[in-house]
């Protein structure tokens, strides 16, 4: 589809879906849609076979970007200083997106009963949500739930944010969705830290101690290595197997994971040590306690108060400045177990 023509197709999805929303799908008219959109019959049926057809691609793009949407939120939170206010704030995000949603999705829920098409597209969202909550979720709650137990959690937490939106549609005055949402996170938190609430741990001078995060990914070889980096260009996939030889030769005893909720490459030596992520035009070593370590290179990037970043493109791996921070990071995870 050439760059037109996808920008036709888009153009009248939007003006589609602000018609189905404000009207219902029975009410909203071929012709209406065609006026918002400015375009003619013939080009909405060149793009759409019917009214129903243009619906269906309506729900399964809002179901693509949404997940995808989902994971970058939830990813950027897991590794923020303080995750949990992160995750409160990325739902807050997501709710204002549900809001305007919620009132054509529950027409949607109503059509699957009787639209075979509809009921297709819902139940491929559900499956792809749930798998997508599930592996965001398997590096902090892996070791300690069966996976029949992490399915449930996923199809639960689905459903407390499909339910409070829909609560709060319903019964404005008695349900907010953010406050349902966050104090479903706190209960969460709980479990992905895998102890007591915050604060009732310290250090020997009183501050609360960070918590430290335990994975659950999946054990990784070469094959699957290779699999992870295969999407990226070249020069990207070559870096990042250079990166990773040097992290394996700094850190044999550390335990190397593919998180895939993450979309990263993890190092764990009792929590979370270090991660490779590639990008588009590079990759990202990133260290979870990375703001306490020395940096004479000045590699480190990043602002928060714990997580720093090295950035590493193709050419340009400084080794020995790199392992000298892995080794730090080691020095340091043994300091705070011992701490």
């Amino acid at each position: 589809m050439s760059g037109r023509s996808a920008d036709t197709r888009e153009n009248i999805r939007r003006a589609a879906y602000s018609c189905f929303r404000d009207n219902g799908f029975y009410e909203a008219s071929v012709d209406a849609i065609c006026g918002l959109a400015g375009v003619s019959k013939g080009s909405f049926y060149y793009h759409y076979a019917s009214k129903q057809a243009c619906y269906v691609d309506i729900l399964d793009t809002w179901t693509r970007e949404v997940i995808s949407e989902v994971q970058k939120q939830f990813e950027q939170a897991t590794l923020a200083d303080n995750p949990f206010a992160a995750l409160q704030a990325a739902f807050r995000r997501e709710n204002v997106r549900g809001r305007l949603i919620v009132p054509l999705w529950l027409e949607f829920t109503v059509l699957a009963r009787r639209e075979p098409a509809i009921r297709e597209v819902l139940s491929r969202f559900y499956h792809r949500a749930r798998l997508a909550i599930a592996e965001m979720l398997r590096p902090f709650v892996g070791p300690v739930i069966a996976l029949d137990e992490l399915d449930g959690l996923s199809s639960a937490i689905l459903g407390v944010f499909i339910g409070v939106l829909s609560q709060e549609l319903a019964d404005p005055g008695h349900s907010e969705a953010n406050a349902a949402s966050e104090a479903a996170l706190k209960v969460l938190g709980r479990l992905m830290a895998h102890a007591p609430p915050t604060g009732s741990s310290s250090h020997a001078g009183g501050e609360p101690r960070r918590p430290r995060l335990r994975l659950a990914g999946d054990r990784i070889d070469d094959d699957a290595f290779a699999g992870f980096v295969a999407p990226h260009s070249a020069s990207v996939r070559q870096v990042t197997a250079e990166v990773r030889d040097v992290v394996l030769s700094a850190l044999p005893e550390a335990h190397e994971r593919l998180i895939r909720g993450w979309r990263v490459v993890a190092y764990d030596l009792d929590g979370l040590l270090c991660s490779l992520k590639p990008q588009r035009t590079h990759v990202d070593v990133g260290f979870y306690q990375g703001a306490e370590l020395d940096d004479p290179g000045a590699l480190l990037t990043g602002r928060g108060k714990h997580v720093r970043y090295v950035r590493v493109r193709a050419g340009a791996l400084d080794e020995p400045a790199l392992v000298g921070l892995l080794r730090q990071a080691v020095a340091l995870r043994g300091a705070s177990s011992d701490g």
